[in-house]
């Protein structure tokens, strides 16, 4: 597809297909999601990808949002910022956040490309998700 195309068909999906798709497909945007810009090449993020029902369950719950329960995967990105936070002091926060937004952008934009909807959730509760995946302290 061409990258205008791609652009222009990118929307945040809330009704879903029964159809699930194939895992590669999730992994290769995440694969093209990793290949963002990054502060002084020093990578902070990680990439979970969930398709355990009852986990993804735990997680709509702490979105808020209903339609988060019907989806196949759920990719959760986390963010540990410490080595580029090391390496830029107080901008380094700024500059992990950043290139969070922007590996997200383009895995989002992936997945269109695959032929695939997707839509990013950003408000929910951190530490309930935190504790149904098992992330550590310090990991955003």
């Amino acid at each position: 597809m061409k990258f205008d195309d791609v652009v222009n068909e990118r929307k945040s999906v809330r009704k879903f297909k029964s159809k699930k798709p194939d895992w590669k497909d999730i992994i290769t945007a995440i694969e093209c999601a990793l290949k963002t810009p990054l502060a002084g090449n020093i990578p902070t993020l990680k990439f979970i990808l969930v398709d355990d029902k009852s986990i993804i369950n735990k997680i709509a719950k702490s979105t808020q949002q209903n339609f988060v329960a019907q989806v196949s995967y759920l990719v959760v990105v986390c963010n540990d910022s410490t080595d580029v936070v090391r390496s830029y002091a107080e901008k380094g926060e700024r500059y992990a956040a950043q290139q969070a937004g922007a590996a997200i952008e383009q895995f989002l934009l992936k997945l269109v490309d695959l032929g695939l909807g997707a839509c990013w959730v950003g408000a929910y509760a951190e530490d309930q998700i935190k504790r149904a995946l098992k992330i550590p302290a310090g990991v955003n």
